[in-house]
């Protein structure tokens, strides 16, 4: 089977493969917008309990509670989205590998997604779990507020996570990121753009992704308040900022969703929630891949 195409998670457009109606007839309705929509409004009611405990809490510099109200608001979509087989928690990747001249266990992981009928968790109390390496199908960092140095920590965790997988034999595939899909998803930023450019926070972080190779990078970086997004993916990352071009839909949400579906479920199953024909991209940035010749 054909690995699924960054550039083009579904083949089929979603009207086409969402609109049922009786041969020869047109459609009558926009089943495909209807599901944009659908999903925009998650985003809605994600935020509008975000601020709720933020009003609730007053001034404070205990995010603790907040932090974990992001990743049980985030867990709780992704639940609805997948089917029964795949269970999504907090936890660890089972077992240690070596990282520099130590030996480590995997960093912790704010939403790990992983198959539970095919492996059963090592670990599991309520919703913190430690799992087989095997059993890995996403890995997600989730933070209230997007800065420079969140997103840079996100990415680093997001890093340090691929590459334990892979030393642990989970990503089998030489150079190819599809086996396990990676993000770090924010719901506030204060970001800017800069003079209808990209937004200089995520343009000083994309760039070490330059020096990060294919098969660790991230798959998606965004906020839900202001739908910023990038998708890093081979040598490139799509950047989105203000979503003037989208109407009134939470397109980073949308496009999250879309990619998380597509990468985890099979292709005839997922979803067809987004396509760059739909939503193109402000800005491409170029990712070269790392310079891998002999020193």
């Amino acid at each position: 089977m054909a690995e699924p195409s960054p550039e083009d998670p579904s083949s089929a457009s979603p009207a086409a493969a969402l609109t049922v109606s009786p041969a020869g007839c047109p459609p009558r309705y926009d089943l495909a917008r209807g599901l944009f929509e659908f999903c925009s409004s998650q985003a809605d009611a994600m935020l509008a309990h975000f601020r709720n405990i933020n009003q609730l809490l007053g001034p404070t510099k205990d995010w603790t509670a907040p932090g974990t109200l992001c990743e049980v608001l985030i867990r709780d979509l992704i639940r609805r989205m997948l089917p029964s087989r795949y269970s999504v928690d907090k936890g660890f990747v089972f077992g240690r590998c070596m990282k520099g001249d130590k030996e480590v266990h995997s960093p912790e992981v704010d939403v790990l997604i992983h198959d539970t009928h095919e492996y059963a968790p090592v670990y599991r109390l309520g919703d913190f779990v430690i799992v087989r390496p095997d059993a890995v199908r996403a890995v997600i960092q989730v933070k209230r507020t997007l800065d420079g140095d969140k997103l840079q920590k996100a990415i680093a965790n997001l890093v340090d996570v691929k590459q334990h997988l892979k030393s642990l034999g989970a990503i089998r595939i030489p150079n190819n990121n599809y086996d396990i899909f990676s993000a770090a998803f924010f719901f506030a930023d204060d970001l800017k753009l800069q003079g209808g450019g990209i937004s200089s926070t995520y343009a000083s972080i994309v760039e070490p992704l330059k020096g990060v190779e294919p098969l660790a990078r991230p798959h998606f970086l965004g906020s839900l308040e202001n739908r910023f997004y990038v998708v890093p993916f081979d040598s490139k990352a799509r950047y989105d900022g203000f979503a003037s071009l989208h109407g009134n839909g939470n397109v980073a949400l949308v496009t999250f969703l879309g990619y998380l579906t597509q990468y985890i479920l099979p292709r005839y199953s997922s979803l067809p929630l987004y396509r760059p024909v739909d939503h193109p991209s402000d800005q491409t940035i170029q990712l070269d891949a790392p310079d891998r010749s002999p020193s």
